[in-house]
């Protein structure tokens, strides 16, 4: 059985000093490109994006645009449950909405409102007896956990 000092002794080893996770997704992010986003890449001056800000800055410009934004953030602040649609799906396509846009700036607590109230009243109860009681007494994470605890439940 091994030593709880070689597993921290691991976890040292492996962490390296200086690097923070914006360093890590500078490194990272020319792998996860494929086809018209990697030309793209190839096409910048050598160095010209220094810092992980820069590069998504960048990148959101060249493939969203204005117009496209407009278009994604219209469909979440506008977003409804379909008529007949059970909870889950619901979630699951609010959810990629947002992944549509990632760059939509949206925070969590307005994210929550939003889908909460475009479900409709049967649905919105149903997250309000999850809840406890009324839903606007949770804060955003706690609301997201119940949504997500409702979709899980619902796909079951």
């Amino acid at each position: 059985m091994a030593d709880n000092n070689d597993e921290n002794r691991a976890l040292e080893d492996y962490a390296q000093p200086g690097v923070t996770e914006a360093n890590l997704r500078m490194r990272v992010f020319p792998y996860t490109l494929k086809d018209r986003a990697k030309g793209w890449l190839m096409t910048l001056a050598p160095g010209s994006l220094t810092t992980w800000d820069a590069v998504a800055k960048k990148f959101l410009e060249k493939f969203f645009s204005t117009q496209k934004t407009a278009t994604l953030r219209g469909q979440i602040f506008n977003f409804k449950q379909d008529d007949g649609e059970p909870f889950n799906e619901c979630w699951e396509r609010f959810k990629g909405l947002l992944l549509q846009c990632p760059h939509h700036g949206l925070p969590l607590y307005l994210q929550m409102q939003i889908f909460y109230d475009g479900l409709t009243q049967t649905c919105q109860s149903t997250v309000d007896n999850a809840a406890g009681g009324a839903l606007k007494k949770k804060n955003a994470q706690e609301s997201y956990h119940i949504y997500e605890m409702l979709g899980s439940n619902a796909q079951e």
